[in-house]
């Protein structure tokens, strides 16, 4: 399978909700791995210095953390 069409194509998903993120709250999309130990900004920091090296210009990180209105889902069945 593409790796290319999971990122930037159209797919449908089964799962199930596990949490309804409350206004103001928000999720650290590394919470479960090494990086979830680094404070935000100290993340928003790396990120940057990350994306201003000449071989990751063609990379797009995404934000670490998403907030309200997020749904936490446990995808059971992704259709391409």
């Amino acid at each position: 399978m593409d790796q290319e069409l999971l990122h930037c194509g159209r797919v449908t998903v089964i799962g199930k909700v596990t949490r309804v993120i409350a206004r103001g709250e928000k999720i650290n999309l590394y919470r479960r791995s090494m990086l979830g130990v680094i404070n935000d900004n100290k993340l928003d920091e790396l990120t940057s210095q990350l994306t201003a090296l000449p071989d990751m210009q063609m990379f797009q990180i995404e934000a670490p953390t998403v907030e309200y209105p997020v749904i936490e889902v446990i995808p059971m069945a992704i259709y391409v």
